[in-house]
């Protein structure tokens, strides 16, 4: 027993042809074949709503890669004076500046 089940969506422009297939004996399965035919409107329409999500989904990725370099740059930058302020008060012997401390220390380590 085969139906033919016929939709016509107005709003969208969208016709689909739902053909179907009763279960037989040899299969578990129901058999479904949707086919959708567009117009050349239509096809326009998915076109520049396609666009649109692609342009979407890339401002999110610059904006999301934007504002994880500033705050990886906050955190070496302040990474880097809590390091230079150690250096100085507790490492630095009186006529080293930060920087030749922090080469000596690197000699220093096995």
């Amino acid at each position: 027993m085969k139906r033919i089940i016929l939709i016509v969506m107005i709003t969208t422009g969208l016709m689909v042809t739902q053909k179907s297939k009763a279960q037989s004996t040899e299969s578990n399965n129901n058999n479904q074949k949707t086919e959708i035919k567009m117009d050349a409107k239509t096809q326009k329409r998915k076109r520049l709503i396609e666009d649109g999500v692609v342009s979407g989904y890339k401002l999110i990725e610059k904006s999301v890669v934007t504002g994880y370099k500033a705050i990886e740059n906050g955190v070496v930058v302040g990474y880097k004076a809590i390091e230079d302020k150690f250096v100085d008060n507790y490492l630095k012997k009186d006529d080293e500046t930060t920087d030749e401390a922090k080469e000596r220390l690197k000699g220093q380590q096995p």
